[in-house]
């Protein structure tokens, strides 16, 4: 899974947390989390139509390399139920 974050928010630092008690409970299901600020690479940003204005979760799947964006708000909740 990997998050883009927006730059300046006054909340990633709560974002950055949540997203790491998540990677721990995730870790032995064998799911990786990630994040990145939004605007360090617009290319692939661009083609994983990333927002550019609020936090933005997409949820990888390797065994058949397709991907989806998370229709929720960003918190911890709704992140675990995209997930599972």
């Amino acid at each position: 899974m990997v998050a883009f974050l927006p730059k300046g928010d006054d909340t990633r630092d709560q974002q950055v947390a949540d997203l790491g008690a998540l990677a721990g409970n995730w870790h032995i299901l064998g799911v990786r989390v990630f994040w990145l600020e939004i605007g360090q690479n617009e290319k692939c940003e661009g083609e994983l139509d990333v927002s550019y204005n609020k936090p933005s979760v997409i949820a990888f799947r390797s065994d058949n390399d397709t991907f989806e964006h998370m229709q929720y708000s960003f918190n911890i909740d709704n992140m675990q139920t995209f997930v599972d």
